[in-house]
């Protein structure tokens, strides 16, 4: 292991870092596997690594071992896509108050997510502005602040257009609803 930290650039210093990720992949998975659902878990375990290589000249080793400094990036990684999953599961449920009874209303059972792809199918019909506003703050999981910084804007236009798209997004929703049920 690499006692003063890796300093990023030196091939050494590369094949140090991927050595010691090596040496606690196991237990990182285990972690990941717990703490996140089995569809997430890769993606976790993606994100984790690509987070450790870019912090990679932070590690410290007077202020911790490698395999706490990669297990805590992990769980922060582990956080965020609850955070998302949360924001995607609060999104559905805000606009599904007028279209629950989509969900395999016609027995469409190989077809497991009809109200996830009529969401995102009302994304996609939103304006512009609107449909980046709503994937940065509810599946990137940005925060309001960053979200207006990223497009431009002024937090106030962020909240505006997110509070327009939802709007927006009931009303689609609503429609494909009634005519769902009339089929």
């Amino acid at each position: 292991m690499m006692l003063g930290g890796y300093r990023g650039g030196a091939a050494t210093d590369s094949d140090e870092f991927v050595a010691d990720v090596r040496a606690h992949h196991a237990v990182l998975a285990r972690l990941v596997r717990r703490c996140t659902p089995e569809a997430d878990a890769d993606d976790v375990m993606q994100e984790s690594l690509s987070a450790a290589w870019r912090s990679r000249h932070t590690f410290d080793p007077r202020r911790g071992n490698f395999r706490a400094w990669l297990l805590a990036i992990a769980m922060n990684e582990c956080r965020r896509a609850a955070r998302r999953r949360r924001r995607h599961e609060m999104l559905v449920a805000a606009l599904s108050g007028r279209v629950r009874h989509m969900r395999l209303v016609d027995g469409d059972e190989g077809h497991a997510d009809p109200l996830g792809d009529a969401v995102e199918r009302a994304i996609a019909g939103l304006p512009a502005r609107q449909r980046l506003v709503v994937n940065l703050y509810y599946f990137v999981d940005l925060p309001v602040d960053e979200v207006a910084r990223i497009l431009g804007i002024a937090s106030g236009t962020v909240k505006s257009s997110l509070a327009e798209a939802r709007g927006r997004l009931r009303e689609a929703l609503g429609k494909e609803a009634a005519g769902h049920g009339r089929r």
